[in-house]
């Protein structure tokens, strides 16, 4: 599945930017005072549970989960294993939707 290149949250326009690796061997990263997301398209260390373009949507779904908490004030963005799972049953509503 494609990802964005920008979207909007809460009205705020937020930049999603690949790069191949990215620093602190992580597979993304949200920042949402900087409108910003980053997604690497690679692994450096360790690998992602999936790879290609699969495992690189469910690290965007992923990351704007933990935006889309961040602007509710809601302290579950900083919960992981909440955000890991709630960003792959979202990714896979988008993965499998049929219009």
């Amino acid at each position: 599945m494609k990802i964005p290149k920008r979207f909007k949250l809460a009205g705020t326009a937020i930049e999603v930017h690949t790069r191949r690796t990215l620093r602190g061997n992580v597979w993304g990263r949200a920042w949402l005072d900087m409108n910003c997301v980053e997604i690497a398209t690679h692994s450096k260390g360790k690998p992602r549970p999936l790879e290609g373009p699969v495992g690189v949507s469910q690290t965007f779904w992923h990351e704007a989960t933990h935006l889309i908490l961040s602007a509710m004030g809601n302290k579950l963005c900083d919960d992981e294993m909440f955000v890991n799972r709630f960003g792959k049953l979202l990714a896979e509503i988008c993965e499998t939707a049929e219009f």
